[in-house]
């Protein structure tokens, strides 16, 4: 290695010496490639971790050309043998993050984003790493630039998003608000790129069945990041990206702290979605009836009865196809152990029933509300039903 290294630098002192005239020196590309092509091939793998790490520290050198060579070498190697160090990854993305902090106060701030690639090369091989060790910083300037980074490959975005997803929705405890905050966080960034619609058009269902969740679990969390205000800034994200800008527009984003307001900003836009946007209100019914259970919690259960009472109360904006099984699912809320999911139900199982062939359950359904000893309201909604 060392000798290769020593014909490198004899090549670069000909080729780019001071005595050499501009027209005719190397261009660090070449230099940095053949760097790499070198030490790819030798650099045993015990070595390897050492290597790369030595590499990241480079990136504060003082002379922006030996910056940009560096980072070029550290592009190229972690591409072909980022793999090698999978577990260390995590630990990589943390460490190029605070270079990038010292980087932004210095000449070579405008190289931020291809330090921003590496962490993509890096993402490549180890996924999860990257995206858990990121949703546990604080969003900064240099985080986005690497979310940013990672949106530009389809494909790779959309293994991120998957797991981002996953964090999102999540049980969340204490221990956990930063990195579903986080997470909520970065999925806007990277939709805000507009280069994910097409995935954003594909998992609609699935992304605004996870935020709302998101939004109900968290009002009993407090405000101190805000998870709630994150949730509904991301779901206009979501829905202006996939040009239902008058559905993103109906998501106020006011302070929301108990269910009644929840209810009301997800009856706004269930509204919005039938009117403007019901081509999609098909994909929605179908990703939110899972969370309709027994066995799910009340925020959950809330949250869903909530959308579906409203893709009720407007005819699942056209969509008769699951108009059976919206029906068939309200009727099994009718008998929630929650006074406000019995009543959202309650409220829309009439104006379902009179398009069903059997209309026998939903007036038995609707007897049963009337006689309901445990909250006035439930039985004045099944009177109007």
């Amino acid at each position: 290695v060392e000798q290769a290294l020593v014909q490198i630098q004899s090549v670069n002192m000909r080729c780019n010496g001071d005595e050499v005239e501009s027209s005719g020196k190397l261009d660090v590309k070449f230099v940095s490639q053949a760097l790499v092509n070198i030490l790819g091939e030798r650099i045993q793998h015990q070595h390897i971790l050492s290597l790369l790490d030595s590499l990241v520290e480079t990136i504060l050198d003082t002379q922006p050309q030996s910056v940009s060579g560096t980072i070029q070498v550290l592009q190229g190697l972690v591409m072909s043998r980022g793999s090698e160090v999978f577990q260390n990854i995590p630990g990589f993305v943390r460490k190029i993050h605070d270079k990038m902090g010292l980087m932004r106060m210095d000449e070579v701030a405008d190289m931020l984003g291809e330090v921003g690639e590496v962490v993509h090369q890096l993402c490549v091989h180890n996924t999860r790493g990257v995206v858990h060790s990121l949703v546990n910083m604080s969003t900064d300037q240099d985080t986005v630039i690497i979310w940013q980074s990672l949106s530009s490959e389809l494909r790779l975005a959309g293994e991120v998003v998957e797991v981002l997803l996953e964090i999102i929705g999540g049980q969340e405890q204490e221990g956990t608000v930063v990195q579903v905050t986080g997470a909520a966080t970065a999925l806007g960034v990277m939709i805000d790129t507009r280069r994910l619609e097409e995935l954003v058009r594909l998992e609609l269902g699935r992304m605004v069945a996870t935020l709302v969740m998101m939004m109900t679990r968290s009002l009993h969390l407090g405000t101190d990041h805000d998870p709630v205000g994150h949730s509904v800034s991301v779901l206009r994200s979501v829905w202006s990206s996939v040009g239902a800008v008058v559905v993103s527009a109906s998501l106020l984003t006011s302070p929301m702290s108990d269910y009644s307001q929840c209810v009301a900003t997800l009856t706004r836009m269930m509204e919005a979605v039938c009117g403007h946007a019901p081509h999609h209100v098909s994909t929605i019914v179908t990703c939110l009836i899972p969370h309709t259970v027994s066995t799910c919690c009340d925020s959950e259960r809330v949250a869903s009865a909530a959308v579906l009472s409203a893709a009720g109360q407007h005819m699942v904006g056209g969509e008769r196809s699951v108009e059976s099984k919206l029906h068939s699912t309200l009727l099994d809320l009718c008998s929630d152990t929650m006074p406000l999911v019995r009543r959202l139900a309650l409220e829309r199982v009439s104006a379902l029933a009179v398009r069903m062939e059997d209309t026998s359950s939903s007036v038995t359904a609707l007897v049963a509300g009337v006689e309901d000893d445990q909250c006035s309201t439930v039985s004045l909604s099944a009177l109007r039903g």
